[in-house]
């Protein structure tokens, strides 16, 4: 046996690996919860601060006074905190404008369903699409920096981002 101080299980016993006994059903997870925001990447955890360069402008997303765009340098305006949603999807806060979040919508949200994000890994280091939950919208932007309709946004460099710490 096992020393007390562990499990004795998923160690397989003598007589070979441990399956449930046929009452119990094998735990699947439920399948309407999102992946956690962020996944494994440590630049999406909740917390981390962050700036969303567009691979189209190849300048970082912001949000201003008057909306928000694809044409920022690296000043306050690029600043985002990741913020997961309650039902824990992806969502970036800006911190100069403390409760307003970039959206696929195109305007900046409040932190409703137009915010929240599912991260799609492009390949890349670092480099995601950033797409609404049911995947028919993204965020983007055009290379003149003026967001892209959300329902045209695939995964080229107008929906390409790539995450830095800020």
């Amino acid at each position: 046996p096992p020393p007390a101080h562990q499990a004795p299980y998923p160690h397989a016993p003598p007589g070979g690996p441990h399956h449930p006994p046929p009452h119990q059903p094998a735990h699947h997870p439920p399948h309407h919860r999102p992946p956690a925001a962020g996944g494994v990447n440590p630049l999406l955890r909740p917390g981390a601060m962050v700036r969303l360069r567009c691979k189209s402008t190849n300048q970082n997303a912001r949000i201003r006074e008057a909306g928000m765009d694809g044409s920022g340098g690296d000043g306050p305006f690029t600043k985002f905190k990741v913020n997961p949603s309650p039902n824990g999807y992806l969502r970036f806060e800006s911190v100069k404008f403390p409760g307003r979040f970039l959206s696929w919508k195109g305007t900046p949200g409040s932190g409703g369903k137009f915010t929240e994000f599912v991260a799609q890994p492009s390949g890349q280091p670092n480099e995601f699409h950033f797409r609404s939950i049911d995947d028919k919208h993204a965020l983007g932007f055009f290379n003149t920096g003026a967001v892209k309709e959300a329902a045209q946004v695939g995964r080229g460099p107008a929906g390409t981002f790539t995450i830095f710490a800020a």
